[in-house]
């Protein structure tokens, strides 16, 4: 057993107002199976880079593991799936292995790494992070490509092995596996021991108890508010009003009681600030979409199905698709889900068997995986 040691780390990106992390210490047991969460731009893969050494900051990472990267952009994509977890220096019987554990068989070894579909390519790419048992593998948004079946299979394999971080906004398939949640929050770090639902259960507690506390606050600073404004208004006219050295004492007595009372003020208003810097408030998301009549026909299908060498994907399936209508593709890996959405996009020509009637139109909005 080893221990990631980070002590007084911080980083900034040149010219943003705020550091990424600030003076941030914790250690890593290297047995874990880490976790790491947070909403996007809280530094999730930059922490990441700052372990592996791509990025650089101030204070001590001391590493006494060999990190590998997922996904890694460095592999030829136009290897043999055997050739591309042996580019590790295992050796072909350890590769056949780790590739059996994450379900792909031996018949799988020969095939050209971009042939297969996104959530093959997943697979290959995790097991070959595991393949040298020394490695560290620090594990960036592993789901992208996942369907359901294979999140479970992904997940059963993680549970199996000690020693790396994931990242995830998944926290469904994050509980299949972590026994250490790291969460980036607004203004802290959460290191805890157990799975997302265990952390959120506590979270959820501390940031409840957060807006009551800061709620009884807000009445508060309206009183302490209320009553400096009072105090104040009341000893300026006084010291106008004053005569003599006595009602001039008294005069700037009041004034000093109320400048305490806006200090008072201002301690309040500071805390609250405090309080909700790590709760965080989710805003609806809008989306600027033109609102059209339904009824219209867009595409219909008649014993559809898409073919390849070895037959069709799937079976045939008839369907019509009007203005209006909400449709959930679903299915495994590799069946063409995303080839039949470029098929209808006019991105993709597909070879198929029977009838397909499109008439979308030409400008539609696509948000890949």
């Amino acid at each position: 057993m080893s221990t990631i040691q980070i002590d007084q780390l911080t980083f900034r990106y040149p010219g943003a107002d705020a550091p990424v992390f600030d003076k941030l210490s914790l250690n890593l047991d290297t047995t874990w199976r880490l976790g790491l969460i947070g909403r996007n731009g809280r530094g999730k893969t930059t922490f990441m880079n700052l372990l592996r050494g791509q990025l650089s900051g101030h204070g001590l990472i001391k590493n006494p593991v060999t990190f590998n990267y997922f996904p890694d952009a460095a592999i030829n994509r136009s290897q043999t799936v055997m050739a591309i977890m042996t580019s590790t220096g295992a050796e072909e019987w350890q590769a056949s292995m780790e590739l059996d554990r994450i379900g792909l068989d031996e018949s799988y070894e020969q095939r050209l790494f971009d042939t297969l579909s996104g959530g093959e390519q997943t697979r290959v790419l995790l097991a070959r992070g595991f393949v040298n048992e020394n490695d560290f593998p620090l594990i960036d948004e592993p789901t992208n490509h996942l369907d359901i079946e294979g999140r479970q299979v992904v997940g059963a394999y993680l549970r199996q092995k000690q020693g790396f971080i994931c990242v995830s906004h998944d926290e469904s398939f994050l509980n299949l596996f972590v026994d250490h949640v790291m969460s980036l929050n607004r203004s802290s770090v959460d290191l805890v021991a157990g799975n997302v639902e265990n952390w959120q259960v506590d979270k959820e507690r501390r940031d409840n108890a957060a807006i009551t506390q800061n709620e009884h606050l807000q009445h508060r600073i309206k009183q302490l508010s209320s009553r400096a404004n009072i105090q104040r208004e009341w000893a300026e006219k006084r010291e106008r009003e004053s005569n003599d050295s006595s009602s001039r004492r008294m005069a700037k007595k009041l004034m000093s009681r109320a400048k305490v009372f806006e200090h008072r003020t201002d301690i309040a208003i500071e805390q609250r600030k405090g309080l909700m810097n790590d709760v965080d408030q989710v805003d609806r998301l809008r989306t600027n979409v033109q609102q059209t009549s339904g009824g219209q026909l867009l595409f219909s299908l008649r014993d559809f199905s898409v073919k390849r060498q070895n037959g069709p994907l799937f079976q045939p399936v008839s369907l019509d698709f009007h203005r209006g209508d909400r449709l959930a593709i679903i299915g495994p890996n590799g069946v063409g889900k995303t080839s039949f959405l470029n098929l209808l996009r006019g991105q993709e020509k597909l070879a198929y068997d029977g009838y397909l009637m499109n008439d979308l139109p030409q400008d539609i909005g696509y948000l890949s995986q």
